[in-house]
């Protein structure tokens, strides 16, 4: 399984953001909102919480708009039948 992460932060708040929360997966810099406008996660200037699972062929298998911070993996995991 591969996680990343996607935000319009430049790649010093990543850096810190990273640090801050000991991520453990790598957060891709989206500045110019292209990787957010093709995943139709463009909330007008910043990217919205949105997670999407993409199967081995590369098809978005499913996806998550609600978004509750302090259980989101977990509850992906469960779904996933992996936690």
């Amino acid at each position: 399984m591969v996680v990343l992460g996607v935000s319009r932060d430049d790649q010093t708040a990543h850096q810190a953001f990273t640090q801050k929360y000991n991520l453990p997966f790598p957060l891709l810099v989206d500045t110019d909102g292209a990787i957010s406008k093709a995943y139709d996660a463009d909330g007008g200037g910043y990217s919205q919480r949105v997670t999407y699972v993409i199967d081995p062929q590369g098809q978005i298998a499913r996806v998550y708009t609600s978004v509750k911070t302090d259980s989101h993996a977990q509850d992906i995991l469960a779904d996933l039948g992996l936690g």
